[in-house]
């Protein structure tokens, strides 16, 4: 469907604009279009190429996430001055790094099942943002105090490139659990998957949380979600 969509965007554009060349890299304009609820919209990317590549990503990560998605979702989460800001899944760094900053924070803290990403993210992070805390941990067993964080902001493992989704259902049972129990009452965890049953079905299993809302977004031509959760009170 979405070659078919591009296919047809290249034709009109040439139809209208007969002097343009199409280009994968370093074109001068950059349009874009979603299918979303049985309209197309298509749009012009205003910003430039700063806005979706840091120069703080000195080391990489798979499947690791743009800092425009990872700045949103640190929005969508609401921090405020002194927030504990929790990442249990890091990657390379890219919302930590984006939470840093977005302005003032009491503790950053960091970790990731992999050596390499919890390398990855102290290589990009380097000595700013203190205080921070990047361990190697798994995320179905976080080691922090009960009601110790006051956001939970995560990238969570899903799309083809890790699996089966119904695999990650294990992970997800087990990490969901571990977010209700660290989140202070009334603290908010935004997070992002494709697999969205698989997390609803997660979340049956939190005593505390509950869905406050659900943002749809395209991470490289896939259909996704932030999940922007509160714990009750």
């Amino acid at each position: 469907m979405r070659k078919e969509m591009r296919r047809e965007m290249e034709r009109a554009i040439s139809w209208r604009f007969s002097k343009w060349k199409r280009l994968d890299e370093d074109a001068l304009i950059e349009v874009w279009d979603l299918e979303t609820g049985g309209e197309l919209l298509v749009g012009v990317r205003l910003s430039d190429r700063t806005m979706r590549h840091r120069t703080y990503k000195e080391a990489q990560i798979e499947a690791s996430l743009r800092p425009t998605l990872a700045r949103a979702m640190v929005r969508l989460a609401e921090p405020a001055d002194g927030d504990v800001f929790l990442d249990p899944m890091c990657g390379a760094g890219t919302i930590l790094i984006e939470r840093g900053e977005y302005g003032r924070y009491g503790q950053l803290l960091g970790g990731d099942i992999r050596a390499q990403a919890v390398a990855a993210t102290r290589t990009n992070i380097g000595p700013r943002y203190k205080p921070i805390e990047v361990r190697e941990w798994d995320a179905g067993s976080l080691p922090l105090n009960d009601g110790s964080v006051d956001r939970v902001v995560c990238n969570l493992p899903f799309g083809k490139k890790i699996g089966d989704p119904w695999e990650m259902r294990s992970l997800y049972e087990r990490f969901v659990p571990e977010v209700d129990r660290v989140l202070k009452s009334g603290g908010a965890a935004v997070l992002l998957t494709s697999e969205r049953k698989v997390l609803e079905l997660a979340l049956r299993e939190a005593k505390m949380l509950y869905l406050e809302r659900l943002v749809p977004v395209e991470v490289l031509g896939q259909r996704a979600f932030f999940f922007k959760l509160k714990k009750a009170t």
